[in-house]
């Protein structure tokens, strides 16, 4: 009589490995979806406010200007000048400037006469017309889509897009992206 022959992977580890995939697959679709990979950015035209900021000068990727928020926070806090919404004014295209070269002025926006320590600089950026961009999900996905986004809605409405470009970056986690814009 012949035996059967058995089988290199049990029932039991096959069933094993089948449960890990099934944990890694929707383990990533889960982090994928909360990193906004499946959220379209909102875009529309608007006005600007004029908003005063303080801030300091970055130099270097815009990838790694943190710091630089974080630097202003803590000065701010120092000085009891409330800082509830940090920015990025990011001054150089990324397509056209080295890395290491793009420049940017990264802190809070503030009150209008609101006190701003002397290790800061401040400034009111004035009012204009942007294509605008509310995003809710990962900075990096949300930066990507949204560009793109204003890119392409610029385009198809004739305009053309103006640096600086602002990101605001609120609370509750939305992010808002703003590109001057000119009719061409």
């Amino acid at each position: 009589m012949s035996e059967t022959p058995k089988s290199p992977i049990s029932t039991k580890a096959l069933g094993t490995v089948l449960a890990l995939f099934m944990i890694a697959l929707i383990g990533g679709a889960l982090i994928t979806y909360f990193l906004g990979a499946f959220t379209t950015p909102v875009i529309r035209a608007a006005s600007s406010p004029a908003l005063h900021i303080a801030y300091l000068e970055h130099v270097g990727p815009y990838d790694e200007i943190e710091p630089s928020i974080e630097k202003v926070a803590e000065e701010l806090k120092k000085a009891n000048t409330r800082a509830d919404t940090p920015f990025s004014l990011l001054l150089d295209d990324i397509g056209k400037t080295p890395r290491s070269q793009l420049r940017a002025k990264a802190g809070y926006i503030i009150d209008p006469g609101a006190f701003v320590p002397g290790s800061l600089q401040e400034e009111t950026l004035v009012s204009r017309d942007v294509v605008l961009a509310t995003f809710d999900g990962s900075p990096v996905v949300g930066s990507y889509k949204s560009y793109e986004a204003m890119k392409d809605w610029a385009a198809f409405h004739g305009y053309a897009l103006r640096l600086p470009a602002l990101e605001i970056y609120h609370r509750n986690g939305t992010r808002e992206y703003q590109l001057g814009i000119v009719k061409e």
